[in-house]
């Protein structure tokens, strides 16, 4: 269960939030609406106050920022009684995620067509944004990206023409590597371009001395699952949200 919780905080630093407010052992996090994770509830830690106040004080909190109250829960950090309470509440349960791990060899190579910046700016950041289709909002990732505490990886394939065509990030944080938004264009796909990316990212892991990474890939895609599995990764848990109604 500590394990859960340690790879839970990890994810957290992989996507900082604009605002965090400390209630009673739960993360309040609000980023202005980008993306769950960086605007919902975090039940990691013990509390002590009763469970309808806190739960109550949530939806107070994220109602006065003009959000709707979300909370991201897994078998490990949820309060007994936490789950069932939101259901009872009409809170419905949602994307649900395995959060999967891989032992990092030391035989990982990054691939030549792969490029790496310490930095978000410039192709990766705009690459990111124009793969979503404008479906980003890239002002508020940038600003998230940011304000990333931990040593991070961008990292970006470009086709002959030198437009990116590929990309996705890391960051370190607690020992443990987390690989995150990995996005192909369509038009590119099926040519090896995700398992590149996860090799350099897990090459660069390598270099600064982490011997374990994860990711989180939506149960409702085996296609991602297998890539996952043909690269070493094992399910170790899932998470899943509740979204109020």
């Amino acid at each position: 269960m500590s394990d859960i919780r340690h790879l839970e905080e990890a994810s957290l630093a992989g996507l900082p939030a604009l605002r965090t407010d400390h209630y009673d052992g739960w993360l309040l996090r609000f980023a202005d609406g980008y993306s769950r994770r960086a605007n919902s509830v975090a039940p990691l830690f013990a509390s002590t106050i009763d469970l309808d106040e806190k739960i109550r004080y949530c939806e107070s909190a994220y109602a006065r920022a003009g959000l709707p109250c979300i909370f991201k829960l897994n078998e490990a950090s949820t309060p007994d009684g936490l789950d069932e309470a939101l259901s009872s509440r009409g809170y419905r349960r949602d994307a649900e995620t395995l959060v999967c791990t891989h032992t990092i060899g030391a035989d990982e190579a990054s691939a030549e067509r792969v490029k790496l910046f310490d930095t978000p700016e410039g192709d990766w950041l705009e690459t990111r944004i124009r793969i979503d289709d404008g479906a980003v909002d890239g002002e508020i990732l940038g600003r998230l990206l940011a304000a990333t505490p931990t040593p991070a990886v961008y990292v970006l394939i470009r086709d002959p023409g030198g437009v990116g065509v590929a990309c996705a990030r890391a960051t370190l944080s607690g020992g443990v590597v987390g690989l995150y938004d990995l996005q192909v264009a369509p038009g590119h796909r099926r040519r090896g371009l995700a398992t590149d990316l996860t090799r350099s990212r897990l090459w660069w892991a390598s270099t600064q001395g982490a011997s374990r990474a994860f990711l989180q890939v939506m149960e409702n895609n085996p296609g991602a699952q297998a890539l996952q599995t043909r690269l070493g990764f094992a399910e170790a848990y899932r998470h899943w949200y509740r979204l109020q109604p």
